[in-house]
């Protein structure tokens, strides 16, 4: 018992590191497509940053 709480305590501390720490986020100017020059990075709903076109209706 004592041992799966110590196991449960390391992977909680470990989530919380990387909760306090996320990653920074791409800038608007940033282009992962150079052909392209209307896409894009976007950050994504789960994490990541797909290329991408932000839809605006006027």
């Amino acid at each position: 018992m004592l041992v799966r709480q110590r196991t449960r305590l390391v992977k909680m501390r470990a989530w919380l590191k990387r909760a306090r720490a996320p990653r920074p986020a791409p800038s608007p100017e940033s282009r992962a497509c150079l052909s392209d020059p209307d896409s894009r990075l976007i950050p994504g709903k789960r994490g990541g940053c797909p290329q991408g076109y932000n839809i605006q209706i006027v």
